[in-house]
């Protein structure tokens, strides 16, 4: 689906914004405006698991709410819950691609209900959890593209 790719080339933006705000903060002698964003992915991924709002990654971050939801939308052109949103979802598709169960990898990724998940899932890559996770168990995946 075309969805798909967009979902990874999104992510992969991210991670390649925080990485490249990372070196040049380690190549500057003050950090950049928005150097925070990179910590604030970083605290997303680390606490994915968990309910995350908006209000208290600004809380933790000491940062009012409008200058998060304006400055993450400006560099990543999308909004914080939408990125949350990304980042559980290419977890769920990982535990997935293992064997895990549909239920297990929602809530592992932070999903508290599998139904919401399962309406998600099926909206951002055309296919249920459950037959995506059984086309996986068909036809093995292998790395470097050896099949």
């Amino acid at each position: 689906r075309t969805e798909e790719p967009n979902i990874r080339q999104r992510l992969l933006l991210c991670y390649i914004f925080a990485e490249v705000t990372e070196i040049g903060h380690q190549r500057s002698s003050s950090p950049p405006v928005h150097f925070y964003l990179t910590a604030v992915t970083q605290h997303i991924a680390a606490h994915i698991q968990e309910k995350l709002t908006i209000d208290g990654i600004a809380a933790e971050f000491h940062i009012g709410r409008t200058k998060l939801i304006r400055d993450f939308r400006e560099f990543f052109s999308m909004s914080v819950s939408q990125y949350i949103t990304m980042e559980r979802l290419v977890r769920a598709r990982m535990l997935l691609q293992r064997g895990e169960a549909v239920a297990a990898a929602a809530e592992e990724c932070g999903f508290t209900d599998s139904a919401y998940f399962i309406r998600v899932f099926r909206k951002y890559y055309g296919i249920t959890p459950a037959k995506y996770r059984r086309q996986c168990a068909e036809v093995p995946v292998y790395p470097f593209g050896l099949d």
